[in-house]
């Protein structure tokens, strides 16, 4: 019953409509050939890359317009498309991907219609969510849905994006969604009877929407209470540890001190090689040394268990 979640690959699964936001494939897509493996590889799952009128807080399509060798093998296509999901899935699982770990942000206050205040406190309404149609217009309506796990990360950036304003609230309104609406479901990553969740936050934030140090440990006893009341065994917490890539264990110690079960970082940043600063533009070869110097460190010292995230 070891645990073995593999390197997740972060990569970019495009996801974004062409400019009359409609698209349809001429040939349905096969179902996919699985290959076997002992690991468990994930990908997150940026749906951020659409043409939203609604959505000010990123240009989706338009960023690559300067960059055509960037166009996706489907073209500019929506990610709320059930058959691009379809492709997606097919492509993924037949490369070896597991799992999808989408980001989820209950309000950003960059997307109008979406504020924070007006959200939070209150029962949650997926049509509000920001970015929700890869996941719930495309994913859980694709034909192939059940050939590919998928995990959440909660987006918390304040005062940006957050999930949570309170205990209550998050014992009231988010942990219920979050069970009901996806850990329940057939395909969601469960091991052991325990669903797996990332937190793609700081400590700091995750004080701040706990209400301070003591009552960040009591917002993961509330989480692990609340699948529990649900009929499952436990939850598996990620936190997010960005201090590693400059040697330190700071964040990893007390993510364990709050309770987490594991560490992950978004991306492996470049920071230093051989205790040298690299810069804004290092050479491929010392973001690869970097890279391995940071979790050579973790390696050797850590006290939480890291899930390793290989960053191009």
């Amino acid at each position: 019953n070891k645990l073995k979640i593999a390197v997740f690959i972060l990569c970019l699964f495009a996801v974004f409509p062409v400019p009359s936001f409609a698209k349809t494939f001429a040939a349905g897509v096969s179902a996919p050939s699985i290959p076997s493996s002992d690991y468990l590889v994930g990908t997150f799952y940026f749906p951020a890359w659409r043409l939203d009128t609604k959505d000010q807080s990123t240009d989706g399509w338009l960023s690559l317009e300067k960059f055509p060798e960037r166009k996706p093998l489907l073209g500019y296509y929506d990610e709320g498309n059930p058959e691009v999901a379809d492709w997606e899935i097919k492509w993924a699982a037949e490369h070896g991907v597991n799992f999808f770990i989408f980001e989820w942000m209950r309000c950003d206050m960059a997307t109008n219609g979406s504020h924070c205040p007006d959200v939070l406190g209150k029962t949650i309404d997926t049509n509000r969510l920001p970015r929700h149609q890869a996941l719930h217009d495309g994913f859980f309506r694709a034909q192939h849905q059940d050939k590919m796990k998928f995990a959440m990360v909660l987006v918390d950036n304040l005062p940006h994006s957050q999930s949570f304003s309170s205990l209550n609230d998050l014992r009231t309104n988010l942990m219920p969604y979050l069970i009901n609406t996806y850990f329940k479901k057939s395909n969601y990553l469960i091991i052991n009877n325990k669903p797996i969740l990332y937190m793609l936050t700081s400590l700091k934030d995750l004080e701040t929407m706990s209400g301070g140090p003591a009552q960040a440990k009591e917002a993961l006893r509330i989480m692990r209470q609340s699948v529990q009341s649900n009929g499952f065994t436990d939850l598996i917490i990620v936190g997010h540890d960005w201090q590693f890539v400059n040697r330190s264990l700071s964040d990893n110690q007390k993510l364990k001190e709050y309770g987490f079960d594991y560490a992950f970082s978004y991306v492996t940043p470049v920071v230093s090689v051989n205790g040298k600063n690299v810069g804004n533009n290092p050479t491929e070869q010392q973001a690869i040394d970097s890279q391995k110097q940071s979790y050579d460190y973790l390696n050797a010292n850590t006290s939480l268990p890291f899930i390793v995230t290989a960053s191009p």
